[in-house]
Formats: structure tokens, C-alpha cells, sequence
């Protein structure tokens, strides 16, 4: 019985390190697109979102990528088996604060305050760059603790403006769909950062969330975002968890 509670014991603490690595990260620019399955333009900029992601951790200058999988496309032929009704909210959110008419796919929306075609890897890397200029407003360090599928993470945040709201998200990467129906169908879609749970709270408060059943925890990331009253995110970090 000991020896279950040492092993235990050395596995949170390892995850906990991790945390700690995350805080000599330089400061990411956060993209996340919102996307579907059942849309056929979507594919081009999956692809475009994991090349930037890649590229820019290989040249030092990280993008925290997540893939928000929506769900109007699930009643035209094909139910994405990654869509929720909660990310299509989270779109209709930044609808409203950047005054857009409506919600499309592929939508990229880069540091939550401008959005691009996500399809259109130019004006994607015009858009990141910008952001890059930015000093950063704020800062945050996460801890992440993991008993099981369960996640718990105590961000700590200095320099948010009043009223910010911390968000925490696992991104599962390596994943592949063959579509039999719908826009796609007969195409075999490569997915990454895809979003499969989030949790949002108040700065400083430890939140915790389960691992849906299925995911891959050793291609995962828990990502943790900052994000002012006007949805602009003004501190990001990402972890990968241990174990």
C-alpha cells in the first residue's frame, strides 16, 4: 500500500514540474479555429493552423493552436464527432465582440481580438505577426496536478485586468476521421489541437475537468488562457501532461 501512495505521489509531482516548465515560455500568440468535418473549405486551414504551430515551436516563436469543432455542420449530412454546442457559443461569443454579422467555417481568431479566414495562411501570418508586436498585458504560470483522467490546474495570474476569466482547455493532437458522408465525404481528415474539454473560472481558483473517455493523454496539451471582459487574451500558457 505504501509503495501504491509513493508511486502515486512521485507521478503528481512530476506533473506539477511540468507546470513549472511552462513559465520560461516565451509569450505564445493563441489562434483558435473554429471548424468542422461537415464543411468542405475546413481541411485547408486544419492544415494550415498544425504547419503554423509546428513551424513556429521549430523557430522558437510558440502559437498555442486550438480547434474548436462547432456544430451547425452536424444537421447537413455528417455529425462531427468533435463538435460541441458549447464551442459553437464560444464563436457566437467573439461574433458579438468583433462585431461580425454571423458565424462561418473556417474562422480563425488570433489572440481573441482580430479574425481571418482560416483557410487564408497569408493573412494568418499577417495577423500572428501583429499580435507578436503587442507587449504582453499580463502573465500567467499554471500548475497541473493529474489523478487519473482527472485534471486539476491552479493558474496564477499577474497584471489580468479586472474582471478577466481564465480559461482551461485539453487539445488532443494525431487524430484521423474517415467521413462517409457530408461535404467530406470519402476523405479520411487529420486533425490537431482539437479541443475535448474546457473549463473556465476566475483567476487564481484551481478548476478541474475529467479527460473524455478515448483521448490520448500522451498527444494532449492543457492550455490555459487569460481573457479580458472584452475577449481579448492577454496571457496564455500550454503544459503537456506528464504520465
Amino acid at each position: 500500500m505504501s509503495r501504491i501512495v509513493l508511486l502515486c505521489a512521485l507521478a503528481l509531482a512530476v506533473i506539477i514540474v511540468s507546470g513549472g516548465d511552462a513559465r520560461a515560455e516565451a509569450r505564445p500568440v493563441v489562434v483558435e479555429l473554429f471548424t468542422s468535418e461537415g464543411c468542405s473549405s475546413c481541411p485547408p486551414a486544419d492544415d494550415a493552423l498544425a504547419e503554423l504551430a509546428r513551424s513556429g515551436a521549430a523557430a522558437g516563436r510558440p502559437i498555442i493552436a486550438l480547434a474548436w469543432h462547432v456544430d451547425y455542420w452536424d444537421r447537413l449530412g455528417w455529425p462531427d464527432p468533435f463538435a460541441r454546442h458549447a464551442y459553437t457559443q464560444r464563436q457566437t461569443a467573439y461574433a458579438r465582440a468583433l462585431g461580425a454579422r454571423g458565424l462561418y467555417t473556417p474562422q480563425a481568431v488570433v489572440d481573441g481580438r482580430t479574425d481571418v479566414v482560416g483557410s487564408r495562411k497569408g493573412r494568418l501570418v499577417q495577423a500572428i505577426e501583429a499580435a507578436r508586436a503587442r507587449a504582453p498585458a499580463a502573465t500567467v504560470t499554471a500548475k497541473v496536478a493529474r489523478a487519473g483522467r482527472r485534471f486539476t490546474v491552479t493558474p496564477a495570474v499577474v497584471g489580468a485586468p479586472e474582471g478577466a476569466r481564465v480559461l482551461v482547455a485539453l487539445t488532443e493532437s494525431g487524430l484521423s476521421v474517415k467521413v462517409p458522408r457530408g461535404e467530406n465525404a470519402g476523405r479520411t481528415l487529420q486533425h490537431d489541437h482539437v479541443v475535448r474539454a474546457f473549463v473556465e473560472g476566475a483567476p487564481g481558483a484551481a478548476l478541474a475537468f475529467e479527460a473524455p473517455a478515448g483521448v490520448r493523454l500522451a498527444r494532449s496539451r492543457v492550455v490555459v488562457l487569460v481573457q479580458a471582459p472584452d475577449r481579448s487574451i492577454v496571457a496564455a500558457t500550454s503544459v503537456r501532461p506528464a504520465g
